[in-house]
């Protein structure tokens, strides 16, 4: 027996913000993610008492038809954000972004990448912004 679509949907949701549970038993389920080379993801979801699991990609989330590319200003609040210490959160899908920081001789490279939508971008911040 598996999950409806609509159970699936809010696991899905759920595994991205913090963590999952089993809409039948409501143990925690064991979630792992995996980022393709191809920049789609993979989500495993798995009971562990009930035995029933998903595999979900980026072309069977439900979210998908929302996703878009990311706007100057939210760019702007994510690298700011980041220049803060703070983890951004995409202004898309809400899932938290991957940010990679390379110091450059003229200031920082930030790159963001969403895992999620797939949204990307890289920005350099002259030294002493």
């Amino acid at each position: 027996m598996s999950w409806t679509t609509k159970q699936c949907e809010q696991i899905l949701e759920h595994a991205w913000h913090d963590s999952a549970v089993c809409p039948v038993d409501q143990t925690t389920l064991q979630v792992r993610l995996a980022e393709m080379m191809s920049g789609d993801y993979r989500l495993e979801a798995t009971c562990p008492k009930c035995g029933r699991h998903i595999t979900l990609g980026r072309e069977k989330d439900p979210r998908r038809s929302a996703f878009r590319l990311w706007t100057a200003e939210e760019i702007g609040a994510m690298v700011d954000a980041t220049l803060q210490g703070k983890v951004p959160k995409c202004p898309v899908c809400s899932a938290g972004i991957h940010v990679k920081e390379n110091s450059l001789a003229t200031g920082t490279t930030i790159t963001l990448q969403c895992p999620r939508c797939g949204c990307h971008e890289e920005r350099e911040i002259a030294r002493g912004r």
